[in-house]
């Protein structure tokens, strides 16, 4: 046991709390996250970017721009060999009803599988986060004032290529779409991690993601500002 957690983090034994941001994170947005912490005792950067920081308190596990179901469901075994017991994934969205702006939290209660993993090599339809964890989260943004959305999202193995055969699956009670969730929770589950997390809309039918990034990466610093 280990031995990924060593070559990947430089550590066997990982921190047992971990954020992921599936995401890509602006610069000032990244050192505002990492400036909450007083010392960074690791880092790497190749086709992810990771930190193990301390807050004074204990050591907390970084890990940007984790994109899709694949490299999601990867380092989730990784981080599972390496000990990691608790995971918060803040990521970005789509937003399938129009009530919703850039910006907006959701908070995913089911997760419909169609990213490839989870419905083939799982053979499920449906996933769902840890309820422990995502009640947590839930009360945390209740105390901080946050509005939230909760509800089903749904989660594809590309946000641009949608064949007919994929529209007609999608579970017409759905509030959003994205790409890493399903697999989060899925292989969080199988691995025994307890896992849950938060989406920010990125995009609608109204606003595109060229559009001004600045809302919805302001809204995912406030979310971990109050997650932390």
């Amino acid at each position: 046991m280990g031995e990924w957690s060593k070559k990947e983090f430089g550590t066997p034994e990982l921190p047992k709390k971990c954020f992921i941001f599936a995401m890509t994170v602006d610069e000032y947005i990244r050192e505002s996250i990492l400036s909450y912490f007083k010392t960074i005792k690791f880092h790497k950067h190749d086709s992810y970017e990771a930190y193990i920081v301390n807050d004074g308190k204990e050591d907390v596990l970084l890990l940007f721009q984790i994109f899709g179901a694949v490299l999601t469901a990867d380092i989730l075994y990784i981080l599972n060999e390496g000990n990691v017991k608790e995971i918060i994934l803040i990521g970005f969205a789509y937003g399938l009803i129009g009530d919703l702006k850039v910006g907006d939290i959701i908070i995913p209660d089911k997760v419909q599988c169609l990213d490839g993993i989870t419905n083939f090599l799982e053979d499920i339809d449906y996933t769902y986060p840890n309820e422990l964890i995502q009640s947590k989260i839930i009360q945390t943004l209740e105390d901080n004032n946050h509005k939230y959305f909760r509800g089903i999202t749904i989660s594809v193995a590309s946000l641009f290529w949608r064949p007919e055969k994929l529209i007609k699956a999608i579970d017409t009670n759905a509030i959003a779409l994205e790409m890493e969730f399903a697999s989060f929770c899925c292989f969080s589950k199988k691995l025994g991690i307890a896992s849950a997390g938060v989406l920010i809309i990125s995009d609608t039918n109204s606003h595109s993601l060229l559009d001004d990034t600045h809302l919805r990466t302001e809204n995912m610093l406030k979310v971990f500002e109050c997650l932390k």
